[in-house]
């Protein structure tokens, strides 16, 4: 089965409650695993940014929804390409709060190909790297409950 892979930004059309947030990643969690896809949300206050992957058919569903939605606006395509590995297995949505200077750098780095290389001692680069980092100090931060970790 192909997989691939999809990261963007978008801006927050209107004013999001943090219930209702919770409640738009458990909805997208639901329609990702029904599909089998995974994803990743960085979300600063302002601006969302999301890497979603998963089989071809089931991210072309997803990635429609989840751009089409009233929420986010001014949606800008990061990168799409093939994915032969998946790198955010853990959960079929996670939403993480993040510093607006967190989620820019991610979003300014280098999207080629999607790279991310493995080990070594050599700072993150990518802008794979870069979300792979925030993901694991996130993850390690800011436990399942936490209310800084949307879901």
């Amino acid at each position: 089965m192909r997989n691939a892979a999809v990261a963007f930004v978008s801006a927050l059309a209107v004013e999001l409650a943090p219930d209702r947030l919770s409640a738009l990643m458990a909805d997208a969690a639901r329609f990702n695993e029904a599909v089998g896809g995974i994803g990743v949300t960085l979300f600063d206050g302002s601006r969302f940014l999301s890497y979603m992957e998963g089989p071809v058919d089931g991210l072309s569903a997803a990635f429609p929804r989840a751009t089409g939605a009233t929420t986010p606006s001014d949606t800008v395509l990061l990168g799409r390409r093939s994915a032969g590995v998946r790198r955010f297995a853990s959960s079929p949505m996670q939403c993480l709060m993040v510093a607006a200077d967190e989620l820019l750098l991610v979003a300014r780095s280098d999207w080629n190909s999607f790279v991310q290389r493995m080990g070594g001692t050599t700072a993150a680069v990518t802008a794979m790297e870069h979300l792979a980092v925030l993901v694991e100090l996130c993850q390690h931060a800011c436990p399942p409950g936490d209310p800084r970790r949307a879901r």
